[in-house]
């Protein structure tokens, strides 16, 4: 079982890494607390076994003074979690892997031991504090860098390889362009780009300027706790309605998390945000026309029928309804409409037979509005009606908005009157010459008779 350290022991432990001379980075000294035969001291990713304990001295009367012999085994914890030795013949160590102290009042040469080959770290040095007792042992352990974990365990096997999680968070939006009312889905994310999971996650996630909430489909209770190496997970997720109008940039993410090896905390943030561009509330104007008969004959009338119709956030205002006559068409005028002095349309013609027609009230909002323009057809023909629609958004940005009216087609056929009056010339002369020959001849004929 890993024995934890006290409130007791942490001075101690503060003490474990001394600074070397010759060292000119941030160190760390931690004095171990009592560690018996058989245990470890894991500091970062490097693992110390007190092997064995031996008092020379009870087996030797030549022998006077406490001779402590501590043999140490330093191992390395790679990522796999698997131990490797870390031996340093150059400086004394055994091919075992085994490091000897003696008790420093017996031998102060053997009493310490720095390893170097290895430790990609740096330095580390070991040394006795106490090699008084025959079973356990209080060491110096000293790194030439800041130790960020440390920890008892019951076995080097027990040790496992500490690294820090990281998190990368992003934050999505589904739309990058919405009208005022619309929804909006937001998802924060987060990915383990780090050596171990992380635990104890926590997000920080200020409300959005220019929406509000509508729905939580992933909320802080359903956030998963930990996420491990190289995973992706989901926060958060939740759709927003916007009220606001412009260009809104979201808020950012906090991410809290932390270690299985320790109470280290933490902290990502989204490097990028998203941004809405919330459309100004406008009016929205749709208009269509139509042809109430699409074939007539030559001397009747035609009318055009244009609805309009207010689907916006606003009443449609300043309308003007612009019809593209064909030419051969007349202009009659609006059929049930009020004069202009009354309240009514003003109607200015362009060219003669194309009317533009502006409405004095606006359309409110989910109203309609219909207008029935009348035209005479007086000559026969396959003809097209046309048109368009301009109003004011009511939004300073956009201003005046304009709606095609399309096409419509009408054609015009031939009244027997109207054949009978626009014969050729020829046609009406020949019946005529005939007839005034004739008579010419009778009464040429008349006058011979009488002589």
């Amino acid at each position: 079982m890993v024995k934890r350290l006290t409130a007791a022991t942490v001075p101690a432990v503060l003490m474990l890494m001394l600074i070397f001379a010759s060292s000119a980075a941030s160190a760390e000294t931690v004095e171990t607390d009592k560690i018996d035969e058989g245990e470890a001291y894991q500091f970062d990713n490097y693992v110390l076994e007190v092997d064995s304990v031996t008092d020379l001295s009870a087996y030797s009367d030549e022998i006077n003074e406490t001779q402590m012999n501590v043999n140490l085994k330093l191992y390395r914890v790679n990522e796999k979690g698997d131990l490797e030795d870390v031996k340093d013949p150059d400086h004394g160590a055994y091919s075992s892997g085994t490091w000897r102290l003696k008790n420093p009042d017996y031998d102060s040469s053997r009493s310490s031991f720095t390893v170097s080959d290895g430790i990609p770290d740096g330095e580390v040095t070991v040394s006795y504090v106490d090699a008084s007792h025959r079973s356990w042992a209080i060491l110096n352990v000293e790194t030439s860098w800041s130790t960020e974990f440390t920890q008892y365990i019951d076995s080097p096997e027990k040790a496992s390889y500490i690294d820090e999680p990281s998190l990368v968070v992003t934050k999505e939006v589904d739309r990058d362009e919405v009208d005022s009312g619309e929804m909006v889905t937001v998802t924060v994310k987060a990915r383990n780009a780090g050596g171990v999971k992380a635990t104890d996650i926590s997000v920080k996630n200020p409300l959005d300027e220019g929406f509000q909430l509508e729905e939580w489909r992933v909320d802080e209770s359903m956030t998963p706790p930990e996420i491990g190496k190289n995973d992706m997970e989901t926060l958060l997720k939740y759709r927003l309605k916007a009220v606001g109008t412009g260009n809104k940039n979201f808020s950012e993410v906090v991410v809290n998390y932390g270690r299985e090896a320790d109470d280290e905390t933490y902290s990502s943030r989204t490097s990028t945000e998203p941004s809405v561009f919330i459309n100004p509330t406008e009016a929205k104007l749709a208009a269509s026309m139509e042809l109430d008969d699409e074939s007539i004959q030559t001397g009747e009338t035609v009318r055009v029928r244009v609805l309009l119709e207010s689907r916006g956030e606003k009443d449609a205002d300043e309308i003007t309804v612009k019809i593209d006559a064909p030419e051969g068409a007349g202009y009659v005028g609006l059929v049930g409409e009020e004069e202009p002095d009354d309240g009514g349309p003003t109607v200015d013609t362009i060219g003669g037979n194309n009317p533009q027609i502006s409405l004095p009230q606006a359309v409110g909002v989910g109203e309609q509005r219909e207008l029935l323009v009348e035209f005479s057809m007086d000559e026969p023909g396959e003809y097209k009606f046309g048109g368009e629609v301009v109003y004011d958004t009511g939004n300073r940005f956009t201003g005046k908005a304009t709606v095609d009216l399309g096409e419509n087609d009408l054609r015009v056929g031939e009244t027997m009157a109207y054949t009978a009056t626009h014969q050729p010339v020829h046609v009406y002369a020949t019946p005529v010459l005939v007839f005034a020959g004739i008579l010419g001849w009778v009464l040429y004929r008349r006058q011979q008779y009488k002589f």
